[in-house]
């Protein structure tokens, strides 16, 4: 009865080194809030990019079709940011109730913490890209955005950080 009691006392801190070493890291999904806070600039700033690209068009006789693509299909831009804000805030709720939950329900929740890393990943660069593409097609004299002073560092940090990002969050949907 002794061993017996000892060998189901360990189960509970196996669980909880367990959950521990998965909420480390990458699952802390309010660390995400250094590539969102980026993106939200950029997505509240675009109105006021995309209101200058329409007083200065472009010189070009035909604009390229990245430059109309940024233009004119920036629909995407708001269900974007808003459900990278969504899935993060979840994902932070979620992981507080870890140790109570069926283990299958924490996998799912260490694979969907991958999957937003890389939608977070994608969704930085898409927000980036548009917004380099508005900038870069509009004559000289409608200037510089003030948010490329945003777009510029961005852009320079996740491309030092994202591959890094990337093979860990595909590792942590691989281990799940």
């Amino acid at each position: 009865p002794a061993r017996a009691r000892a060998a189901s006392s360990a189960a509970p801190f196996r669980r909880e080194d367990a959950v521990k070493a998965l909420t480390t890291g990458l699952g802390r999904p309010l660390y995400g809030l250094f590539f969102l806070v980026p993106v939200l600039a950029l997505f509240i700033g675009g109105f006021d990019l995309l209101h200058r690209a329409a007083l200065y068009p472009s010189e070009s006789e035909h604009p390229s079709a990245a430059h109309e693509w940024a233009v004119n299909d920036d629909w995407w831009r708001l269900p974007v940011t808003v459900l990278l804000f969504a899935a993060m805030v979840w994902l932070h709720v979620y992981r507080r109730r870890l140790l109570t939950v069926p283990p299958g329900r924490v996998r799912l929740w260490s694979a969907g913490i991958g999957v937003y890393w890389i939608a977070l990943l994608a969704g930085t660069a898409l927000h980036v890209a548009w917004f380099v593409i508005v900038q870069e097609d509009m004559p000289s004299e409608a200037g510089n955005h003030p948010l490329l002073w945003v777009a510029v560092p961005l852009t320079l940090i996740g491309a030092a950080v994202s591959p890094v990002l990337l093979i860990t969050s595909v590792l942590r949907i691989a281990r799940a």
